[in-house]
């Protein structure tokens, strides 16, 4: 997914403009999420750029909830739904996600 390589420039350092990259990053994956909305690694994405960008919690939340309903078993989309929680201040609900990634994945690379 093309939003995932600009968000992951900035994670990283690479990016020149910072804040074009987060830009791009948002509309790239809200385009992934209407050509797919089944997509748990899209709505994941979206969930923290919603929460880098805008500090927009309940949405972050809620696309991050659409990401473990999508896919239960994945580890990445129960550890991003625990950092998006603990960014909102909901540490009780972050730790039982996280223990959950750590369930489904007790050795992540």
């Amino acid at each position: 997914m093309l939003g995932a390589t600009h968000w992951m420039d900035v994670i990283y350092g690479s990016s020149k403009s910072p804040e074009e990259s987060l830009r791009r990053a948002f509309e790239l994956t809200k385009k992934a999420i209407a050509l797919d909305d089944s997509d748990a690694t899209a709505h994941s994405l979206l969930g923290w750029l919603y929460v880098f960008m805008k500090r927009e919690y309940d949405k972050a939340i809620a696309e991050c909830e659409q990401a473990v309903a999508l896919a239960p078993s994945s580890a990445m989309a129960n550890i991003w739904m625990s950092g998006v929680l603990t960014f909102a201040g909901r540490h009780e609900e972050a730790v039982r996600y996280a223990e959950q990634a750590l369930r489904l994945n007790p050795f992540p690379e």
